[in-house]
């Protein structure tokens, strides 16, 4: 069976490759760890403290696991309904199409993908022109 084709609004998350073995998600904002698996926990800002007791969120950790797979769309056309709904995507904002295995789903219900080629590369700008 092929690997289906996904779409992902990508930035290179902390000078990270867009690779299988960087293929992590996390909610949109965190601050990561090198290797992109774990994100600074919000609530206790890494201390492992809040309200001064052990964090809640994370256990006291500091840090919050992050989800194996790129968090990603099914179609052009939904990734730019996502961004069109949410914002922060802009014209020369980079897009990677890519074939990849869905190994879960993220934090909205979308597809996690570990990709296993890359299509192409874009721009939001291009895809909205190509969807037209």
């Amino acid at each position: 069976m092929a690997d289906d084709t996904y779409y992902r609004l990508h930035y290179g998350s902390g000078g990270l490759e867009f690779s299988a073995e960087n293929a992590w998600s996390g909610l949109w904002g965190a601050e990561y760890v090198a290797d992109g698996s774990k994100s600074v926990c919000p609530e206790c800002d890494a201390t492992g403290v809040s309200y001064g007791e052990t964090c809640s969120s994370c256990d006291g950790e500091g840090y919050d696991e992050c989800q194996q797979g790129y968090s990603c769309c099914w179609s052009a056309e939904e990734l730019l309904a996502y961004y069109a709904a949410h914002g922060g995507a802009g014209d020369a904002d980079p897009v990677v199409e890519f074939e990849g295995a869905r190994c879960g789903n993220g934090f909205d219900g979308e597809p996690l993908v570990i990709p296993t080629a890359v299509v192409r590369w874009t721009t939001i700008g291009h895809l909205r022109a190509e969807v037209a």
